[in-house]
C-alpha cells in the first residue's frame, strides 16, 4: 500500500502544537491506493518542569454516534508528543500517516526509534571511550578472567577465522536500556545532549558494577584469547582458508583439496566452524583444515600454510 501526505502544510501543523485552543483540531489527508482519507488531530497538555508538554492523538476514525463500534484502542491513535520548550516533535512509529512528519523544518521532528537508537550510539561512544579508565580503577582476579577464558573461548574462535571484529570496549546493556527509556529521557537528552550523556553514562556505570566487571573480565579475556589462539597453526590455517572460500573461490561449487601428505580431494565449497575445530566440505565428505595444505582450481594454487599468509 502506498501513502502520500496531500494537504500537509508544516506553518498551521505548528500553528496547532503551539496554540492554547485545545479544541482546535488539525486536519488533513493523505493517499492509501488511490483513496483520499482524512486525518484529525487532537491535543491535550500537561506540564513537566514547568515546560509544557502537548500529547497529539489521531481521531479520524472515531465515528459517532456508533457506540457499539467504538474502540478507543483503535479509534484514538496516539501520534506524537510535542515538547513545547525545545520546540521538538517526537512522534509515534507505528502512526501511518507518520510521513507528515519527517524533516521539518520549523520543528525539530523524530521517530521514537530514532531518538532512541541516537541516544544508544552517543552512549556506546561515551560507553567505549571510558573503558581504559574504568578498568585502571577495577581490580579483576586473574580466576574472574580464567572462568570467562573459558566461556567466551568459542566465539573468540569463530570470530577470529571469520575475520570479524573484537571489541575490547565497553558495551551497554540493549534491554535494560530500552526497558529504561522514557519520554523524560528524550526530554532530558534534547535539552543538552552532552551533559546528558555524560550523566548518563556515569550513572549506568556507577548503578551496574557487577555487569561492568563482567564486561571488564571478557574484554582481559579476549585479549588473551587472541594473543594465544593465533599462536595455533591450524587458527592461521583456518583464517586463511576462510578468506579464499568466501572471496577468490567464492563462485566454485567444489574445491579439490591438497592434503599435507600431497593427496588431492575434492570437497563442496563449504567451511563449518566447531568449538575447537573446522572442517572443509559437507557433513559426508569433509576434511579437518590441519590436514590441508592448499586448494587448486583451474590449475591454480591457493596455499594456506604460514609462509604464504
Amino acid at each position: 500500500m502506498t501513502t502520500e501526505i496531500t494537504t500537509f502544510d508544516e506553518k498551521d501543523f505548528k500553528k496547532f502544537l503551539e496554540d492554547k485552543d485545545f479544541s482546535y483540531l488539525y486536519t488533513f489527508t493523505k493517499k492509501e491506493s488511490d483513496k483520499e482519507v482524512t486525518r484529525k488531530l487532537t491535543k491535550v497538555a500537561d506540564y513537566f518542569e514547568n515546560d509544557p508538554i502537548v500529547l497529539v492523538s489521531d481521531i479520524a476514525n472515531t465515528k459517532f454516534p456508533y457506540l457499539s463500534s467504538l474502540r478507543l484502542d483503535k479509534n484514538i491513535i496516539p501520534c506524537g508528543v510535542f515538547l513545547s520548550k525545545l520546540n521538538a516533535f517526537i512522534y509515534e512509529d507505528k502512526y501511518t500517516a507518520n510521513d507528515a512528519f519527517v524533516g521539518l523544518k520549523s520543528i525539530l521532528s523524530f521517530s521514537k526509534k530514532e531518538l532512541l537508537e541516537k541516544i544508544s550510539d552517543e552512549v556506546e561512544q561515551e560507553l567505549g571511550e571510558r573503558t581504559n579508565r574504568v578498568s585502571a580503577l577495577s581490580k579483576i582476579s586473574t580466576e574472574s578472567i580464567e572462568k570467562m577464558k573459558v566461556k567466551q573461548r568459542a566465539i573468540v574462535y569463530r570470530k577470529m577465522i571469520r575475520g570479524e571484529a573484537l571489541s575490547f570496549l565497553l558495551t551497554l546493556d540493549p534491554m535494560k536500556f530500552r526497558r529504561d527509556a522514557s519520554y523524560e529521557m528524550y526530554y532530558q537528552y534534547l535539552s543538552n545532549p552532552t551533559q546528558y550523556i555524560r550523566e548518563f553514562v556515569t550513572n549506568y556505570i556507577d548503578q551496574s558494577p557487577v555487569a561492568i566487571k563482567n564486561q571488564l573480565a571478557r574484554i582481559a579475556a579476549e585479549k588473551e584469547l587472541k594473543r594465544e589462539l593465533i599462536l595455533d597453526e591450524r587458527v592461521r590455517r583456518a583464517i586463511k582458508a576462510f578468506k579464499l572460500l568466501h572471496n577468490e573461490l567464492k563462485t566454485v561449487l567444489n574445491v579439490t583439496v591438497v592434503t599435507v601428505t600431497g593427496q588431492r580431494r575434492t570437497v563442496p565449497n563449504e567451511i563449518e566452524i566447531y568449538s575447537n575445530k573446522v572442517r572443509v566440505g559437507s557433513i559426508h565428505n569433509n576434511i579437518e583444515i590441519g590436514e590441508i595444505e592448499a586448494f587448486e582450481h583451474q590449475s591454480k594454487t591457493y596455499s594456506i600454510l604460514d609462509d604464504t599468509m
